[in-house]
């Protein structure tokens, strides 16, 4: 008959279980660092929104409103220029003469 040893057959045992154990610990680790990688872009996505909302608010929207009222300016000197040629004083009109000798780069 065999004897058998005990101490090897627990030993052993205690390897495999310690070995199971590593193995689970390491799949949960790298699913805790997958969450933490996802976490992370989440974030990111976040901030960069933070950043175009607040570029969108303190640049783009007052240059907006900039170039709306320089367009409404530009609407209402076109305007102006136009009745010029109504005008009974055309001839004899500095601002007329003036832009003339602009259109001429005088």
């Amino acid at each position: 008959m065999m004897t058998m040893d005990w101490s090897a057959i627990a030993v052993g045992v205690l390897t495999l279980l310690n070995g199971c154990g590593w193995f689970v610990n390491w799949r949960k680790d790298k699913q805790e660092a997958k969450g933490i990688v996802a976490d992370n872009k989440l974030k990111e996505m976040e901030l960069a929104k933070r950043y175009v909302d607040d570029y969108n608010r303190n640049i783009v929207e007052p240059l907006q409103q900039r170039v709306l009222k320089l367009e409404a300016e530009i609407r209402r000197l076109q305007d102006a220029i136009q009745s010029i040629n109504d005008c009974p004083h055309s001839s004899e009109c500095p601002v007329l003469g003036r832009m003339r000798q602009h259109e001429e780069g005088k």
